[in-house]
């Protein structure tokens, strides 16, 4: 551990493949609100806290272990991606709160969970799953302060929901699928995974 005085502040997080060695600047996990954070976008400092460090040294991990695959460029195979580095995550920190994980505070987390049905209705309803528009990854997979439906429920949405969603269709999937193993999962096809998980959630 290390601290940059608040140069790497945006990035604390490096590993040396090489030396075998993680590199974690103490000054990016000071507390949301830090008066040294000043000026830092609000929604970097959500996942500014000491309880955050752990999964956020478990997603560099794990997007190490998950390729994507280049000819892959749909919607459906960003959240599939995204939701094999969670999955990875969950047997990483398998006693790990689930919104740590996503880097979510509680309250984000919950409108996620409460909204997961009307989350994907709206993507199938807008053909977007299978949709290729690189404006998809800024939308609902990029950090944010929030996800862009472009309605009037954006500013109250959580960011990032398209991993939430990847996230779900992976354990529907394993659920339906308890044998298969995690190495085989990880180098499975987005859209097999897909079809095959029957993925349907219902409104709560």
């Amino acid at each position: 551990m290390f601290s940059s005085a608040l140069q790497m502040v945006q990035d604390p997080i490096f590993y040396n493949a090489q030396e075998n060695l993680l590199f974690i600047d103490v000054t990016g996990f000071m507390g949301d609100g830090n008066p040294n954070y000043k000026g830092l976008e609000m929604y970097f400092q959500k996942s500014m806290n000491p309880n955050n460090i752990v999964p956020k040294v478990a997603q560099l991990f794990a997007e190490g272990f998950v390729k994507e695959s280049p000819d892959h460029q749909k919607f459906i195979d960003m959240m599939i991606l995204n939701g094999k580095i969670m999955i990875l995550k969950d047997a990483f920190l398998p006693t790990y709160p689930e919104y740590l994980k996503m880097n979510y505070t509680q309250k984000q987390y919950e409108w996620a969970v409460a909204n997961e049905a009307n989350i994907w209705n709206y993507f199938v309803e807008n053909n977007l799953i299978f949709g290729d528009d690189h404006r998809l990854e800024d939308r609902f997979i990029a950090p944010g302060p929030f996800s862009k439906f472009y309605t009037e429920i954006d500013n109250e949405s959580s960011p990032q929901i398209g991993i939430f969603t990847g996230w779900q269709i992976c354990k529907v999937y394993l659920k339906e699928k308890p044998d298969t193993k995690l190495q085989d999962f990880l180098k499975m096809d987005a859209t097999v995974i897909f079809n095959q998980s029957g993925y349907k959630p219902k409104v709560q």
